[in-house]
């Protein structure tokens, strides 16, 4: 029961901090870029999927723990990166497409 609710909390603190790092990271490329209302504006401009959306669909591919998430924008790309802790103890590292969905790529960090 604890290991499944401290799942729960870790996943919960996660996933603000994936929306607190997407927050910041499209304010700063507001500044570089046109000026939106507001965030919804710029992701729906950018067509980017929202992060629940992408988190369900890989999550599957995961097999670790996440520990940091992260929006960039990668040759003109949004993606979202997902540092996770893999059964091995490594630390790996996905891209993904922020539009789409697709895994760009997995590699170890």
């Amino acid at each position: 029961m604890t290991k499944i609710l401290t799942c729960q909390v870790y996943f919960s603190m996660t996933l603000i901090m994936g929306v607190v790092v997407l927050g910041s990271t499209v304010t700063y490329a507001d500044h570089k870029k046109k000026k939106y209302k507001n965030l919804s504006q710029l992701r729906k401009s950018l067509k980017v999927l929202p992060l629940l959306t992408i988190l369900k669909k890989v999550r599957p591919l995961i097999k670790g723990e996440i520990i940091e998430t992260e929006f960039e924008m990668e040759d003109g790309i949004p993606i979202y990166e997902f540092k996770y802790i893999n059964k091995k103890g490594h630390v790996m590292e996905m891209e993904v497409d922020a539009r789409t969905g697709r895994v760009i790529k997995v590699e170890r960090d």
